[in-house]
């Protein structure tokens, strides 16, 4: 092999590295909820990217990770939310149209809350550490519009979780959370972006040489 092709090999041997522990050392956004039922983590994370004048996300992703949800073993899901915004979040709204399991708002009593006395943070006994419901249809049947506010607002760079009714695929399958879809992580995004680069001018080098 040559000497630019080891080189090569080895800007993709660090990126693949640097991808890996990334992911290792990643935190769960919900792992303060365990436990819960059969959960082992978020059954789905949002990744908010952007919110607006009010602190109200206006971008955000949805991503199915599973983590042996619905934690019921039906219906509920643990959900985390990373605010990647840059600014403080305040609130997001979320809306789906699949209401198999009675509407993402449903709310209908076996929260995180009904598993373990110390996720009890609200009414509902979905709510996570510091947030809140509200909506005309919160813990009705067939709700299909929540929005979730947190209190005092959630930092750009933080965490938190709560839970919502169903299961992690109609959450963000066909039906669910409208105008989210499902997209690599930021750092897995950034470290990709940091080996081309690299890769580019290791290039450009050898040519010139």
């Amino acid at each position: 092999m040559n000497t630019i092709g080891k080189k090569v090999l080895y800007v993709a041997l660090s990126c693949l590295v640097a991808l890996v522990v990334a992911g290792s050392v990643r935190a769960d956004e919900c792992s303060g909820a365990l436990p819960a039922g059969s959960a082992t983590g978020c059954g789905a994370v949002l990744d908010v990217t952007a919110v607006n004048g009010s602190g109200a996300a206006t971008s955000f992703t949805a991503t199915n990770t599973g983590n042996g949800n619905p934690y019921d073993g039906n219906e509920d899901t643990l959900i985390g939310i990373d605010n990647n915004s840059g600014a403080t979040l305040d609130s997001i709204t979320l809306n789906a149209t699949d209401n198999t399991w009675g509407g993402l708002g449903n709310l209908d009593g076996d929260g995180p809350c009904s598993y373990n006395a110390s996720d009890c943070y609200g009414l509902s006994g979905y709510e996570g550490p510091g947030t809140g419901f509200s909506g005309p249809c919160t813990g009705m049947y067939g709700c299909d519009t929540i929005t979730v506010n947190f209190t005092g607002g959630l930092a750009s760079g933080s965490t938190d979780w709560f839970a919502l009714e169903g299961t992690p695929d109609s959450l963000t399958g066909s039906g669910g959370i409208v105008g989210v879809t499902t997209t690599p992580e930021p750092s897995t995004l950034l470290l990709f972006g940091a080996g081309l680069v690299g890769l580019g001018i290791l290039m450009r080098r050898n040519a010139t040489a």
